[in-house]
């Protein structure tokens, strides 16, 4: 059963549940619709050997974009009855700030540099799909504690265009290269609630296995395949931290500022690249790293139905 699947039988068990407790115990079903916008601040490094087996330099290359900007805009919606909650979320954002840089070595520990090349990555989406579905094992007047499974699907587009303008010397005639990042995140989670009066804190844990997978294109490469020249694939693991603080304006509307952070590490994959009238070569693919800092405003709107 792949991800998708898993995620839909997930849902579908967890609707006939609160289905079922909401018949049965006539309990009041809560919905809240919660809209927002970020700014994430994104870096993401990996580097490749010269073969398979991680030699001949063990870092042939490597690549690390810093400080990619985005402006995302999304919305989340939760339901919840009795002790049950589900919680889905989407976003998407377009980049408009950061630097990459692509370094490629001719001997071992990053020594003997052979091309350097300092870039912008001022354009590119991402985009992210969770689903939590939540028990709430832990009750009392000012906290409330949910434990969850964890689903995660992010895909980032990354691109290596020039930095200087065209009468700089530096300058590279149809520069476009692009990357692009993909993960899927199977794991649990702890989410707290606790409130006073009009404000309450809510602080989210979630950790989980990482499935990596990633492709490119370097577009001025008459060499290799197009739209795809290289491909990635590996695993690893993937933690995140998030604390909301929010303030109730009334029972039904509340705001909120939140901060995140993320972090993705994979082990040691396979890059396989795609060449013109020839078989794929592969490398090894060193460790993967991405990490991710957020900062989020919006608003929750809250109805019931009894």
């Amino acid at each position: 059963m792949n991800l998708k699947s898993y995620m839909l039988l997930v849902f579908i068990l967890l609707k006939c549940v609160c289905i079922a407790q909401y018949r049965e115990m006539k309990s009041t079903l809560s919905i809240g619709v919660k809209p927002f916008f970020a700014i994430h601040k994104n870096n993401i490094q990996y580097s490749i050997s010269g073969n398979i087996d991680g030699t001949s330099p063990n870092i042939l290359s490597d690549l690390s974009w810093k400080n990619v900007n985005s402006a995302v805009y999304g919305g989340e919606i939760t339901a919840g009855i009795n002790h049950f909650s589900i919680e889905g979320r989407y976003s998407y954002g377009t980049t408009y700030g950061g630097d990459v840089s692509d370094i490629d070595y001719v001997e071992d520990n990053r020594n003997g540099v052979f091309s350097e090349q300092y870039l912008s990555s001022n354009i590119g989406t991402i985009k992210e799909i969770r689903i939590f579905p939540a028990y709430h094992f832990f009750r009392r007047s000012h906290i409330s504690l949910l434990a969850y499974p964890a689903f995660q699907v992010t895909k980032q587009l990354l691109y290596l265009v020039n930095k200087v303008t065209k009468d700089h010397q530096d300058y590279i005639d149809d520069l476009q290269s692009s990357y692009q990042y993909n993960s899927r995140v199977v794991g649990a989670g702890l989410k707290m609630f606790a409130g006073w009066d009009k404000f309450s804190l809510v602080t989210r844990v979630n950790a989980g296995k990482l499935f990596y997978e990633a492709s490119g294109n370097w577009n001025l490469r008459r060499d290799l395949e197009h739209p795809v020249s290289y491909s990635h694939k590996a695993r690893g693991k993937s933690i995140a931290f998030e604390i909301e603080n929010r303030y109730h304006l009334t029972k039904s509307i509340i705001c909120f500022f939140e901060y995140s952070f993320l972090s993705q590490k994979s082990r040691k994959g396979v890059d396989k690249l795609f060449r013109q009238d020839k078989e794929p070569y592969e490398t090894l693919l060193n460790e993967t790293a991405r990490s991710q800092y957020a900062f989020q405003v919006g608003i929750i709107l809250l109805t019931t139905i009894n």
